[in-house]
């Protein structure tokens, strides 16, 4: 009886800490990204502090230290390309046609939920937030879905993200019409 009772201790034992183990993997697995497990709080903090340094610099282009543009988070983000990206913060220029009003922002809150159908089908479930700051120092986050987009002509088509408050904001489009493509080229 001594040599079945071990085993079965054993399995007990084995069992118990694969279904712990499973468990705790997969509360770990489900907040694994930025938007479960980052700090948004922090990315905030950061996105005001970008906006100081620009304004203690008359809005002028600045080099900022490391620290005020590689978030931690950025370890987390759900995309591999912001994952790979050296920077967390996009810090647009203040003549930039489009986004001069923004000091600075980041989608690395922003999960794409990506789902798998059945052969070269899928579909995305975005959901999150953008990190936000204004010129002004004003930090906010910016739901995602209230976004806009806006083509704009700089030697060619690009295409930018806007948010309301903006001034292109009334006149962008929304992801599936801008996603369509450009319209034509303004006249020369």
């Amino acid at each position: 009886m001594k040599h079945v009772l071990k085993p079965l201790a054993l399995s007990a034992l084995t069992a118990s800490l694969a279904l712990a183990g499973f468990a705790f993997g997969r509360s770990l697995s489900e907040k694994t990204d930025a938007l479960g497990a980052g700090d948004p709080v922090n990315a905030e903090a950061v996105a005001r502090a970008i906006a100081l340094q620009l304004r203690a610099n008359g809005n002028q282009p600045v080099r900022l230290p490391r620290g005020l543009t590689l978030l931690a988070d950025q370890k987390l983000a759900s995309d591999r390309e912001d994952r790979d990206n050296p920077v967390s913060f996009c810090t647009p220029r203040p003549d930039h046609p489009v986004l001069g009003e923004l000091a600075a922002y980041t989608n690395l809150y922003i999960r794409s939920n990506f789902q798998r159908g059945e052969g070269d089908e899928g579909w995305t479930n975005p959901e999150g937030f953008y990190v936000i700051a204004w010129r002004d120092g004003r930090v906010e986050r910016v739901p995602f879905g209230t976004e806009r987009y806006v083509w704009a002509y700089e030697g060619e088509a690009r295409l930018y993200t806007v948010f309301p408050g903006m001034t292109a904001y009334a006149n962008a489009v929304d992801r599936a019409t801008a996603l369509a493509g450009p319209p034509s080229p303004p006249p020369q």
